[in-house]
């Protein structure tokens, strides 16, 4: 079943989450440790998903860009057996993102090596807009930016588009 929590570090301090993460990620994590310090701190939409026994599963955050612009933010952790475990995380995001009262556009950076997070991206409606940005991580891997974008207004049949700049 699972609990959530809100913010991005349950029932425990910010190091103990970032050591409860997978071994790539976590390498990320302490690499420039600011970062999730700076989500931690700022994001107005994060939470935590722990097991039935308490332990840290995944965290997830949304972080603030430019007008109706967010960076999605995920951090999984070693006990995550199956996407299935993601759900009650998977809800509140879709709820939150289908809202459209904040974000208009969310952006992911997704490690380009790594089929479980490009499987993750895609389930969470993301869709692969560039990439790879060659040794962009804090521990230089390479990372494909990924895209999720709200309900675009059609335009009008026949409308051809502005080429003025």
């Amino acid at each position: 079943m699972g609990l959530l929590h809100p913010g991005i570090t349950g029932n425990r301090t910010l190091h103990e989450m970032l050591s409860r993460l997978r071994p790539e990620e976590r390498a990320e994590a302490f690499a420039q440790p600011y970062l999730p310090e700076m989500v931690a701190t700022t994001a107005k939409w994060a939470w935590t998903l722990e097991d039935d026994e308490g332990e840290f599963v995944a965290s997830m955050a949304i972080m603030p860009d430019v007008n109706r612009r967010g960076w999605f933010v995920s951090y999984p952790g070693e006990r995550i057996r199956s996407s299935a475990e993601l759900r009650p995380l998977f809800r509140l995001y879709t709820i939150f993102r289908d809202s459209g009262a904040v974000y208009d556009e969310l952006r992911a950076w997704v490690a380009s090596d790594d089929e479980r997070a490009v499987r993750f991206a895609s389930w969470f409606g993301f869709e692969f807009d560039c990439g790879p940005a060659t040794r962009l991580s804090p521990t230089g891997r390479d990372l494909s930016l990924w895209l999720w974008q709200g309900a675009k207004i059609a335009a009008p049949l026949g409308a051809r588009p502005s080429r003025s700049f």
